[in-house]
């Protein structure tokens, strides 16, 4: 008997672990943001969005939900991808973002998202996924404080300030290295943060 998953036509327990943990094709984006400095339960919720499986208002209506399957502020439905990035608060946020880290535009959704991470120049993919993150997680707590505790932000800038916050946080389980790169984001992102919200008052 001859066995495929060896050059050496030899049966292996690696072989075989390695077939049933992962059969597929490896995605190099989320291989990076697996690597990226940031807690588990973050990785975690990163793929979660990424893969659209986050418990926005759409999904949980699937769920018998009581809620309404609208977004709070828009009153359109809510979905991943408005969630994250079409809503004002998530657009104003990717607007810091676009100033500080040069990106041409703003993500409207996951795809434009892992696109704009792929092709960044300048920036190591790492620390944008950090960022990136950071992001992300504080538009889902701040939305969970609305939508659950009826707690709505007073000021459109805590949620950049938030991001930020996470990010700094999680720099300390970044390797030495990464550190300075981390550091020069996070200015870069203070500056362009304390600009529009000098425009925005």
């Amino acid at each position: 008997m001859l066995w495929k998953l060896e050059k050496s036509g030899k049966f292996t327990t690696k072989s075989l672990y390695r077939e049933m943990v992962f059969g597929g094709i490896k995605d190099a984006q989320l291989q990076i943001l697996w690597k990226s400095p940031m807690p588990i339960k973050i990785k975690n919720f990163m793929w979660l969005m990424i893969k659209g499986r986050i418990q926005v208002a759409k999904q949980l209506k699937k769920m018998k939900w009581p809620g309404s399957p609208l977004c709070k502020l828009c009153g359109v439905e809510e979905d991943v991808d408005h969630l994250m990035f079409r809503c004002p608060p998530a657009q104003f946020l990717w607007c810091c973002f676009r100033d500080a880290f040069g990106w041409d535009g703003i993500p409207t959704d996951r795809s434009k998202m892992l696109d704009i991470i792929q092709h960044q120049r300048g920036v190591d993919n790492k620390t944008l996924w950090v960022y990136v993150a950071a992001g992300i997680w504080a538009i889902w707590l701040i939305r969970n404080d609305w939508v659950f505790n009826n707690r709505l932000m007073k000021d459109i800038m805590t949620l950049p300030h938030r991001a930020l916050s996470f990010a700094i946080q999680w720099r300390n389980m970044a390797p030495a290295k990464l550190r300075g790169v981390l550091e020069t984001a996070q200015s870069s992102l203070l500056a362009s943060i304390l600009a529009l919200g000098d425009n925005s008052r």
